[in-house]
């Protein structure tokens, strides 16, 4: 199945225009009865974490946060299993600033897998972190020597010019 429907649900950066919330919202919505997830329990919940004003028309979950934390565990975990029929890989960037929510949920993807679902993330070891290293395999990785990450710059942007490769091997 392919992700570029949930990926372009997902926000990161400055905060979109409240038009964007009202598309995103109806995105997530489809997707869910695409999926068969029935938006009545799900769409409040997902929509929350994916970033999306309650303004944009959804009835934020209830205040109790000892009871919406676990409900919104099971829905992001219902969505990727819903998601996973065909298969999916779950990438995470830069772990070491995940909140403590986010290192719960994707602990319990390790220890408690769903079917067809894989995780992939990354951590700067040297920052601080809250992750459980312990409920993952961890493969350390040494940077890129840098004839190897020009070679890498390259094949990712054919024809790129030197000083825009260098630029992005310094900036790693």
């Amino acid at each position: 199945r392919e992700f570029a429907a949930v990926r372009s649900l997902l926000h990161l950066g400055p905060e979109p225009p409240m038009n964007e919330h009202g598309a995103r919202l109806r995105q997530l919505r489809s997707e869910l009865v695409t999926i068969g997830l029935d938006p009545g329990e799900h769409l409040g919940l997902l929509a929350r974490v994916i970033g999306i004003d309650p303004a944009a028309g959804y009835v934020a979950p209830p205040r109790d946060l000892s009871r919406i934390r676990g409900l919104t565990m099971e829905s992001i975990r219902a969505w990727l299993t819903a998601l996973a029929v065909e298969g999916l890989l779950v990438r995470i960037e830069d772990l070491q600033w995940a909140d403590q929510a986010s290192i719960e949920l994707f602990t319990s993807l390790a220890t408690d897998p769903i079917a067809g679902v894989r995780v992939l993330a990354t951590e700067r070891l040297e920052e601080t972190s809250q992750s459980a290293h312990h409920a993952f395999d961890v493969v350390e990785l040494q940077p890129l020597e840098q004839a190897d990450a020009l070679e890498l710059a390259e094949s990712v942007s054919p024809g790129m010019d030197d000083a825009a490769s260098e630029r992005v091997v310094t900036l790693g």
